[in-house]
Formats: structure tokens, C-alpha cells, sequence
């Protein structure tokens, strides 16, 4: 189906955060548009007006053991809107990153749902 290392990029090191934002609301987020196939930077206080049903947020918190930005392993929260999260427990970094393209892949497959009337 699909494979992680089909989504394999170079991140140079300038563009990772090294100490929070001054305000939290100010954190960046990195947003996938999937009906244009197209990725935009935002913030977090634009998150209200981004996420729609259906959508996924993955959060994680590097002070979590085991999610050390510097590691090979991470601990993520996986967010659906009006849903319970559900946290992943500490996987190697590529697992996590595979959990989510599968998520992704089950949710583009999977049947919608019509309501009746």
C-alpha cells in the first residue's frame, strides 16, 4: 500500500524549533490541505478555523520520556474533532510516522456514511 519512506525529506536543522514560542498561541503548526495536495504554515491560534470533520492533529510533547527531539523514539496524541485522543505509546520514530500514514490511508479508504432522509 504505502510505505514511510515514500514521504522521506530533508528538514535542514534552521527550521526546527529550539526554544517555544513567546506566546503559546504563536506556536507554528503545519497544515496539510489534502483536496490540493498542497502543505501551509500557520498557527495555532488559527486552528479553530482549520479543522473540519474528519480531520487528524497530531500532538506530541517533547518532555514526554521517550520523546526527546534528539531521539530515535516518540510519543504522539492522535486528535480527531469531537473525539477522545489516542495517545500512541513510545514507538521508533518511523513506526509513529507509519501509524499516521495509515490512519490517513484508512480514512481516505474507508466507506463515508450517509444518513437517512
Amino acid at each position: 500500500m504505502f510505505n514511510i519512506e515514500d514521504y522521506e525529506y530533508d528538514l535542514p536543522e534552521e527550521l526546527i524549533a529550539q526554544e517555544p514560542a513567546s506566546s503559546r498561541d504563536h506556536s507554528r503548526l503545519l497544515v496539510v490541505e489534502r483536496s490540493e495536495a498542497a502543505f501551509f504554515d500557520r498557527y495555532f491560534f488559527d486552528l479553530p478555523g482549520i479543522l473540519e470533520p474528519g480531520d487528524l492533529m497530531v500532538v506530541n510533547n517533547p518532555n514526554d520520556k521517550g520523546a526527546a527531539i534528539g531521539g530515535d523514539t516518540n510519543v504522539v496524541t492522535l486528535l480527531e474533532p469531537h473525539k477522545d485522543g489516542r495517545k500512541l505509546p513510545v514507538l521508533p520514530k518511523r513506526e509513529v510516522a507509519q501509524r499516521i500514514l495509515d490512519w490517513v490511508v484508512k480514512r481516505r479508504t474507508a466507506p463515508r456514511r450517509v444518513k437517512d432522509g
